[in-house]
């Protein structure tokens, strides 16, 4: 019903082009900068959004399926650790626009927990506490996974190799109790 893309690396023209072979009819989409970035949010037709606002780092929507209302937003976080922060005051002032049920998920660019990396200079437990205290500040709990618990790699060979879990769903609990 529903498709969010973060780093695309894409112009939103070839995303478009994307969009449609897909099948999906409806949609917003966020060229990258250079090779950097790019979002893309594709719905059905019996999915209605309501798109609030766009920008490179962000899409953030109120979403209305079978009868449920809640707000959706898919996150590219700033991939600079110098500006990730601005990704964080980016969430907490989404947070403040209302109180609907919601759903934060793509990629944050950011591990929250030393175990969620594999290889490379270990991540600075203060940039990833910058990471939970938003996540708390914002009432976000992640959602966890199954399969891999990598979702970027290096593709470098043996001791080379970094891989780490930057993309996540996070969402409020009272999103988790509309859709236990």
């Amino acid at each position: 019903a529903l498709v969010f893309l973060s780093e695309t690396k894409k112009s939103a023209k070839a995303m478009e082009r994307l969009k449609w072979s897909l099948g999906f009819s409806q949609g917003v989409t966020v060229s990258c900068a250079r090779k950097s970035g790019g979002l893309a949010l594709w719905w059905r037709d019996h999915v209605t959004v309501t798109v609030r606002h766009w920008c490179q780092y962000y899409i953030d929507c109120q979403m209305e399926v079978d009868g449920h209302i809640y707000r959706f937003t898919g996150i590219y976080g700033e991939p600079c650790i110098e500006k990730r922060s601005k990704t964080w005051e980016v969430m907490r002032y989404l947070h403040a626009q209302d109180n609907l049920p919601w759903i934060c998920a793509g990629d944050f660019n950011e591990a929250l927990h030393h175990d969620e990396q594999q290889g490379g200079n270990p991540r600075s437990r203060a940039q990833m506490k910058m990471f939970e205290e938003c996540l708390t500040d914002c009432g976000l709990a992640d959602l966890g996974f199954s399969g891999y618990p990598f979702t970027w790699d290096n593709k470098r060979q043996a001791e080379e190799n970094i891989q780490v879990r930057l993309d996540r769903a996070t969402c409020t609990s009272s999103f988790m109790q509309m859709f236990p």
